[in-house]
This record gives structure tokens, C-alpha cells and sequence, in this order.
């Protein structure tokens, strides 16, 4: 089909443009490390190598999912909740090293100032937490909205709790953390129960529980308390949901309590983690599209949006922030990729008196010309003028799309040069083997920090973790872009084509796909390479592998 052989081509020559750019930037750290020529020259050859790769992944994928296809009707176990508990306590047996050497739990600085937010000593409270600028975007706020203000409240309550009946956070950060380390062990244990009522072959199934039990990010990153976990708490039964949708052509969400459920998980993705919003609204959008002629699916899927987009858009901002006196974070995140190709562009041409002039009205112009770091949005974003007008920013808009009509290629290296690390083989996930050790008030008192009788395990596992993760060919399950690009690349190819060539088989995967590209897109413009950026993607990274190879519904069967 010449369908067919056109999105091949095309998802071979994204693959292999990412690969071998990503590459060239992030082994020259932030600059191009081949020339022009050359890279195009190996994009090419990639191009055919992926294509043929993707090939052997269909027919390999293809195989499996007729054999399990030719065994579903035999197959008559459904899982008990029993085996739900029994999983669970499995894949905390085996997190358990990982768990006991992060004691208390691993934190952030982001964790660190939502936790001090809520003491009085900490106000007034700046909209920038950064030493540098904190003093002039000091705000009389009761809080500021730079985190999500319900993890803010979350995990501030359960330090000052923390504190006030133990004299430290300790405690607190332990709960948080046990209690999230726990709700993702059933949380997977849910999943893997679900690929049995597929019928996913044992072997697959196998292996997911596999993955889950002895990849060390993923314990490492459940156990975190950081927003981008406690927004994968959500996340994940939200994606469930929608590959069930995916599978059934929306059947499943003919069920209310199912409907409620998914709809709940939207919209605390959202109050848990500010790119939620773009998850579910673009997801709902290409459901309406995908399911618009059934019905209980396209319901679900506009209420979905509405509701998400009404509560963040109108609801917070417009009613209960001004109420509760509670300061909007600023428009640093968003402008953060824009200042950072301002700077990228300074390095390579003088800027003029005038339009030096404009950028300082917008940030701190000596940042942007002296302060660049190819991988480190924050040296340029944070330096942000809070109370830029929007004559100024209006100004600003005009300068940087002169600027990068004029060199795109400037704007394209300030890109590449973080998301090279996401999209090339030269980086693997990091794990968050610490938390911060932190002291507050003005007596500097000690309230969180890592025992030091763990530092041997913890040091030891992190660091056979690195070494392990560093060795070529055996670091491939360790690999960013494993989750981030090649795993959505294969399921795209696989489960689309495979769609097409039945389509009487009522399927819709193309919906699983909306989320992920938003969390591509955000990885691509993430400010700083993490792994926690990609959560997302590693949790649906499981149930991508298992739909490859999974059965179609009973009920199709034969038809």
C-alpha cells in the first residue's frame, strides 16, 4: 500500500534526522559535532536502517499478536484480586534496595520551596526562587502558583506537619513517599492484571513485570517526591483507560463509573503537573475526531476537555487564585525556550544598541549575551523581568522572529542542544539517588537530609547504576531515547499499520498518540535534561510493548 510505504519513509527519516542531529549536538554539547554534509549524509543511511528495522518489528509483532490471536478463544483465566496483591507485593520486594537506600525519600530544591512556602518565615514569598533574583520578585502572595499549588499544598502540609510533631520533615518526606511508592506498585500490579483480561501472551506479560520490578528508574523516580510522579500517579490509569478506549473503539467508555474515573485522573494530571493541561485538551480534541460517531466516547472525551480547560483557564486563575490570594507563577516557563534561542543567537551575532534595548526590557540582557549554557535554560529564563508590559513583550515577539528568520539555524541549535539528549542514543535516564538536604529559618535549622548510615548502599547502588547504564549494547533498556522516541516510533508504525490493513476491527489506536507527542513536544523544549521530563513516556512505554503483541477483543473474534 502506498499508505503504508509513505509513513514508513516518513517515521524512518524522523527517526533518523533526531538520532543523527541529536547526536551531533549532544556530543559536541551544545554544538553540532559533524558537519552539515556529514549529517545528512548518515541521516540518510539511517533512514534506510530504521526503515528496516521497523519492518522486522511489524512482521516480529505481527507474528506474535496471530499466535495470540489463534489462542485467545482458549483462553478462559481472568485475574483475581488476589493476584493483584500478590504482583504488588512482588514489585515492592524487589524495589525494596532501591527504597531503603533513598531513605527518607528523594526530594528536589522544587520540592524544598513548595514545602517552605507554607511556613509564615518564608513570606514574603518571591515568584522567582532564585538567589540571584528572588529579592526583586518578592510578592505578598500567600503562595505563588510556580509549582501547582495543590502538590505545593500537598507537600507543604505534610512538612509543617512533619515538623511541628517531630522537629524535622523527615517523617513527612517519609510518608509522601511510602505512600506514592506504594500506590505505584498497585498502580503497575493494575496493568499487568489488564494485559491478562487481553489475553497479551504470558511471555509479554513476563516481561513488563520484568521491567517494571528491576529497572532502576522506575522505582527510584515512583519513590520521588517531585510533581512529575505524583502526576504519573494519574497519569498512568488514565492511559489504561484510553488504550482501553483505543482497543474497543470506545466501547469501554459507555460505562459511567469508567467515564467518571478517567475524567477524574484528567483533570488531577492537571492540577498535579501544568503540561497536563496540553495532555488531555489535545487528547480530547483528536478523540472527538477519532470517535466522533460514537457517541459515550466523544462525550467523555469533550467533557474531558472542558471540564480540564474550564478548571484551569477560568476556575483557578480567574476566581479561586485571586480569592485565596494566591500569585500566578510568571511567563518565565513559557518565554524559557524563546530567551534561550535570544541567547543562542547573541553568541553568534553582536546584537545592536536597539535591539539590546528590547531584550533588556524583557530579561537581563548581560545574561542573555555572557551567561549562555547550551544545556541549562535556567542561567537566561530565570532573569526574566516579571513586570515586562506587554508593549514591551509585543517587541520582543517582533525581535525574536526577525532574528530567526534571519539564522534559523541559531534557533534550531538552541533547540537541539538539549534535545539531542532526549532524542539520541548518548544519554541514559538518570536516577534521584538524594534528597536535598535542607535547612530553614534564620537559625538555619536542619530538617531534612540523608542518613549517613545509608550513604554506602545508596552510593553503591547509584553507582553501579552509572556504570551499568554506560556500557554500550547492555545499556539499551537504560537508553532516554528508547521511551522517548524509538518505543512510540515502533508502536506508531505497528499498531496503526495494523489498523489499516483490518479495518473492520474496531480499533482506534491512533488516540494513544496525542498524548505522547505533547510529552515529546515538552521534552524536546524541556528546559534541562531529566528523566523526570520523560516519566510520562516510561509509563506508557509498558503498555505500548503489550498492545504490539496483544489480541484483538473477543468479540472480534473471527469476524
Amino acid at each position: 500500500m502506498a499508505r503504508d510505504r509513505i509513513q514508513l519513509i516518513a517515521i524512518a527519516f524522523l527517526l533518523a534526522w533526531c538520532t543523527v542531529f541529536g547526536a551531533s549536538y549532544s556530543v559536541g554539547e551544545g554544538w553540532p559535532a559533524l558537519s552539515s554534509e556529514m549529517s545528512w549524509l548518515f541521516t540518510a543511511a539511517a533512514t534506510v536502517a530504521f526503515a528496516g528495522a521497523l519492518v522486522g518489528v511489524r512482521r516480529l509483532c505481527d507474528k506474535a499478536h496471530e499466535a495470540a490471536s489463534a489462542q485467545a478463544a482458549n483462553a478462559q483465566s481472568s485475574p483475581s484480586h488476589k493476584d493483584l496483591f500478590i504482583i504488588a507485593g512482588i514489585i515492592l520486594l524487589c524495589w525494596a534496595p532501591w527504597l531503603i537506600a533513598n531513605l527518607p525519600g528523594s526530594t528536589y530544591w522544587d520540592t524544598y520551596w513548595q514545602m517552605w512556602q507554607v511556613y509564615p518565615e518564608a513570606h514574603p514569598v518571591a515568584l522567582i526562587q532564585w538567589p540571584a533574583v528572588q529579592e526583586r520578585t518578592l510578592t505578598d502572595a500567600w503562595l505563588v502558583d510556580h509549582h501547582p499549588v495543590l502538590t505545593t499544598l500537598v507537600y507543604g502540609g505534610a512538612a509543617w506537619v512533619s515538623d511541628q510533631l517531630t522537629g524535622s520533615w523527615m517523617a513527612g518526606v517519609f510518608a509522601l513517599s511510602a505512600a506514592q511508592t506504594i500506590a505505584y506498585a498497585f498502580l503497575f500490579a493494575g496493568p499487568i492484571c489488564e494485559l491478562r483480561r487481553w489475553r497479551t501472551p504470558r511471555w509479554a506479560r513476563i516481561g513488563v513485570l520484568l521491567w517494571i520490578c528491576f529497572l532502576p528508574p522506575v522505582p527510584t523516580w515512583a519513590a520521588c517526591v517531585v510533581k512529575d510522579s505524583a502526576f504519573g500517579l494519574f497519569f498512568l490509569p488514565w492511559f489504561i483507560s484510553l488504550a482501553n478506549a483505543a482497543r474497543t473503539n470506545g466501547a469501554t467508555l459507555s460505562n459511567r463509573r469508567t467515564a467518571i474515573i478517567m475524567t477524574a485522573c484528567a483533570l488531577l494530571m492537571c492540577l498535579m503537573k501544568k503540561t497536563g493541561i496540553f495532555i488531555v485538551v489535545t487528547t480530547a480534541l483528536v478523540g472527538c475526531v477519532l470517535f466522533r460517531k460514537t457517541r459515550p466516547a466523544r462525550r467523555s472525551f469533550a467533557v474531558q476537555g472542558a471540564l480540564c480547560l474550564g478548571v484551569m483557564a477560568v476556575l483557578l486563575p480567574c476566581l479561586i487564585f485571586p480569592a485565596a490570594n494566591i500569585a500566578p507563577g510568571g511567563a518565565q516557563e513559557m518565554l524559557g525556550p524563546a530567551l534561550q534561542q535570544t541567547a543562542r543567537y547573541a553568541q553568534d551575532h553582536e546584537l545592536t544598541e536597539d535591539e539590546a534595548a528590547v531584550v533588556s526590557e524583557v530579561v537581563d540582557v548581560d545574561r542573555v549575551l555572557h551567561h549562555y549554557d547550551a544545556d541549562f535554560q535556567d542561567n537566561v529564563k530565570y532573569y526574566y523581568h516579571p513586570d515586562a508590559t506587554g508593549e514591551e513583550l509585543a517587541a520582543y515577539a517582533q525581535l525574536y522572529l526577525r532574528q530567526g528568520l534571519e539564522d534559523p539555524g541559531a534557533y534550531l541549535g538552541s533547540v537541539m542542544a538539549l534535545a539531542g539528549r532526549y532524542v539520541s542514543p548518548t544519554t541514559y535516564l538518570n536516577i534521584r539517588m538524594v534528597t536535598v538536604d535542607t535547612k530553614i529559618g534564620d537559625e538555619q535549622r536542619a530538617v531534612l537530609w540523608n542518613p549517613d548510615a545509608l550513604d554506602g548502599l545508596r552510593l553503591g547502588l547509584e553507582g553501579a547504576y552509572q556504570a551499568v547504564a554506560q556500557i554500550p549494547g547492555l545499556n539499551a533498556p537504560f537508553l532516554t531515547v528508547v521511551y522517548v522516541l524509538w518505543l512510540p516510533a515502533c508502536a506508531l508504525y505497528v499498531l496503526t499499520g495494523r489498523q489499516r490493513r483490518s479495518p473492520q476491527h474496531a480499533t482506534r489506536y491512533g488516540i494513544l498518540f496525542a498524548p505522547l507527542a505533547v510529552m515529546i513536544a515538552f521534552c524536546v523544549i524541556a528546559p534541562v535534561f531529566d528523566a523526570r521530563y520523560a516519566w510520562g513516556l516510561l509509563l506508557a512505554a509498558p503498555i505500548l510493548f503489550a498492545l504490539m503483541v496483544t489480541p484483538r477483543e473477543q468479540s472480534e473474534q473471527g469476524t
